[in-house]
């Protein structure tokens, strides 16, 4: 059995790892961050030195999108007028029939809204999300939750 010491074969394990990589071919060209234009090292897909640089990078370009500051505002306006069914929904204790005044005064946006549905009566329920209203006569809204606007159709 051969015998070699820690030494050496420390010594081995170093220069071997030298050769390797002395004989590795280098890239044509180095890459650098997209951000702050660093060398990267790592990874061969690599486009950032750091999370910062990421982040800096990413906030850049979305500040720079304009259509991301649009949904940014009508998605606030949609979840704006949700909350305030929700709360109107919950606040009724089985009335769900509401004036359209009491939900201005809250905030809510009668422009906005996620989708609708025509019951066989030719009523238009309009959706933010799961919750609905459906406008009637004389400035009075009435509220509801999709599912139990939808079934309601179905037994009829």
């Amino acid at each position: 059995m051969l015998q070699i010491s820690w030494k050496r074969l420390r010594r081995a394990v170093i220069l071997a790892g030298l050769v390797n990589l002395i004989l590795m071919p280098l890239p044509a060209e180095i890459k650098t961050c997209l951000t702050c234009g660093a060398p990267l090292i790592g990874r061969v897909d690599k486009k950032f030195c750091d999370d910062y640089c990421r982040s800096m990078y990413n906030n850049k370009a979305n500040s720079l999108d304009r259509g991301t500051s649009f949904i940014r505002k009508v998605n606030a306006i949609l979840r704006r007028n949700r909350r305030i069914l929700e709360e109107v929904l919950a606040s009724a204790d089985n009335n769900r029939k509401v004036q359209k005044l009491k939900l201005l005064e809250k905030g809510f946006n009668f422009n906005y809204i996620t989708g609708t549905h025509t019951n066989k009566q030719d009523a238009v329920y309009h959706f933010c999300y799961e919750y609905g209203y459906m406008l009637m006569e004389n400035g009075w809204c009435y509220l509801g939750w999709r599912e139990n606007i939808l079934d309601n159709e179905l037994k009829e």
